[in-house]
């Protein structure tokens, strides 16, 4: 877990970022802290989120990153999804 300073709409914010495709049951969560992380002034981003359906009940917006050939030119891109 990495942690950042962030702001929004003028309020200063947590960014905390996760990646949490090491863990092997829903029970680590509580191990690592997880929920002491989940506030009104964070926001959490989540690799590999599946682990942590039970917690993300909370608004969640999923983002998508694909890696593929742009057509017109076949050079290589990021695409972004949500």
């Amino acid at each position: 877990m990495n942690e950042y300073k962030g702001s929004l709409d003028s309020k200063e914010i947590n960014i905390n970022h996760f990646d949490l495709y090491r863990l092997k049951s829903a029970d680590e969560l509580s191990t690592i802290g997880f929920d002491n992380y989940i506030t009104d002034n964070s926001i959490c981003l989540i690799e590999w989120p599946q682990i942590a359906d039970d917690y993300l009940n909370i608004k969640l917006k999923s983002v998508n990153f694909e890696y593929g050939i742009k057509e017109c030119n076949n050079e290589n891109e990021r695409v972004i999804n949500w």
